[in-house]
């Protein structure tokens, strides 16, 4: 064998008599440069204006910048040929096509179980997608479960901790999520195994509990102020929620600090991105265990059926996109009035849940003109207390209230399942926000046999006709709507 890869749960390294082609193979296939142009050029700028002025101090730092920007230009291969783990099947495709010889040197270790975990309250009996999710893992030990929005994937994930009996981390991209998820695990398990932490707390804790819920901004925090080892030195099992998010700088910067983790999980609705970033949520965990669709759901009857409606609205074009948008979005009256027509053509009985993407000029607008015309509902942002906000959604669940308007703070993971219309007042294109606001409204709630989702088209605009029709496309991809019908004004 010319030469071998090293094998540890977050890198892999080429070692031994390493071919020049074979290399180069391999860095072509796992890299992608960044889009760095803008910052290069802005270096340039300040060193020749420090070299003009003879400021000898700023040209040094500036070139500094420069070298650094230019060393971490290839993302997701570094200058010790070596890799993150979970890029590694990718690497053993493109030599096996190519027929180059390699051996592997796995160096991961798989831990014993250390723990009884009891049940409190045993979760429903796995359905058949769910154990099916849960057996993979546990035969191959790390991976994503893409899993629709409802689908039960904390299911999976308590189901998972049980069987493995090892010090836990469980990661959430939110506070929301993390008080959410840990009074999933409290339920299911005794509370004298669960931590829900911050990075306050884990400084003034003298001994931590064995299952542990963080979120990644608390555990970003202790990665840069150096006390993360506390926190993941004993940890054998990492779980992340949300897994979408792990392209971001927060996540890939752990993986040298979590090296010594043999268990991976990662569960997430939307297990995709625009663009090369791919590359490094792909990086963190590798490739997917389980892939369960919400058009599948749909289908076997674990998420409600959906239905679009469509509303063609009068567009007013213009070349910038902020002012396109706020002009449509953000109390145009057109809408406004369209809404109200909405709410009074819906059943009196039926739970009407609003997003929007903009506090003051769009969900505080929209709550003020219901209001004023005598429609009861309430609104909450990112501005509202945590207590406000779960209060919000546990009496909109419990139908105290049947009009709720919310930005980002009622969007991924949170649970609300009784919404029978969901309108849609963001407009945007990104398809992770798009599927998981849908999640908002599919999911099985007692008497709900149709959900249906309000969308507007505005006509003859540069941008945002151009969003609804890419909206419109992920609506039929994800979840093949059992009607969509069009309103023309």
């Amino acid at each position: 064998m010319s030469f071998y890869i090293e094998v540890k749960n977050s890198f892999c390294h080429l070692k031994g008599n390493i071919p020049t082609e074979t290399e180069s193979l391999i860095k072509e296939l796992l890299t992608y440069q960044n889009d760095i142009g803008a910052e290069r050029a802005q270096i340039f700028n300040q060193m020749s204006y420090a070299k003009n002025r003879g400021l000898d101090k700023m040209y040094k730092a500036c070139v500094g910048k420069l070298k650094k920007l230019e060393k971490n230009e290839w993302v997701c291969w570094y200058n010790d040929k070596s890799f993150p783990t979970g890029h590694l099947k990718l690497v053993e495709d493109l030599l096996n096509a190519a027929k180059i010889p390699y051996k592997l040197n796995d160096l991961r270790v798989k831990p014993d179980s250390t723990h009884v975990f009891r049940w409190k309250n045993k979760p429903p009996p796995a359905r058949y997608y769910q154990k099916e999710m849960i057996d993979n893992f546990l035969e191959l030990h790390r991976g994503v479960i893409v899993s629709a929005v409802g689908s039960g994937k904390t299911n999976v994930v308590v189901n998972i901790i049980k069987q493995l009996g090892v010090k836990t981390l469980v990661v959430v991209p939110s506070r929301g999520l993390l008080s959410q998820f840990t009074e999933v695990l409290k339920f299911h398990f005794d509370s004298k195994h669960i931590d829900m932490l911050d990075a306050s707390k884990i400084r003034n804790k003298a001994k931590l509990k064995p299952i542990r819920v963080i979120t990644i901004q608390s555990l970003a925090a202790l990665n840069k102020s150096g006390e993360l080892n506390k926190l993941i030195e004993d940890i054998d099992f990492i779980s992340f929620d949300e897994f979408h998010h792990s392209s971001a700088k927060s996540y890939t910067d752990l993986l040298p600090k979590i090296d010594h983790i043999y268990y991976r999980l990662g569960q997430t609705g939307t297990f995709l991105r625009n663009g090369n970033d791919v590359l490094d949520m792909w990086g963190i965990l590798s490739v997917r265990l389980y892939n369960y669709s919400a058009f599948q759901a749909i289908k076997d009857g674990y998420l409600t059926p959906l239905k679009i409606n469509v509303y063609n609205m009068p567009g007013i074009p213009n070349k910038n996109y902020q002012k396109e948008y706020s002009n449509h979005y953000c109390g145009n009256k057109f809408v406004l009035e369209k809404i109200n027509k909405i709410i009074d053509k819906v059943n009196p009985e039926d739970q009407i849940l609003i997003l929007v993407a903009r506090k003051e000029k769009s969900g505080d607008v929209l709550h003020k003109y219901l209001k004023k015309l005598g429609i009861k509902n309430s609104y909450v942002s990112g501005d509202d207390k945590k207590e406000v906000i779960n209060q919000a959604i546990e009496d909109f669940n419990d139908k105290k209230i049947n009009i709720l308007i919310g930005s980002s703070v009622l969007g991924e993971g949170i649970d609300i399942r009784s919404t029978n219309h969901l309108i849609m007042l963001q407009g945007g294109k990104s398809e992770i926000v798009m599927v998981q606001a849908i999640g908002r409204c599919v999911r099985l709630f007692e008497g709900k046999e149709l959900a249906e989702v309000h969308d507007f088209n505005f006509l003859n605009t540069n941008y945002m006709e151009k969003h609804f029709n890419i909206r419109l496309d992920i609506y039929k991809r994800n979840f093949e709507p059992e009607e969509i019908e069009v309103f023309d004004e």
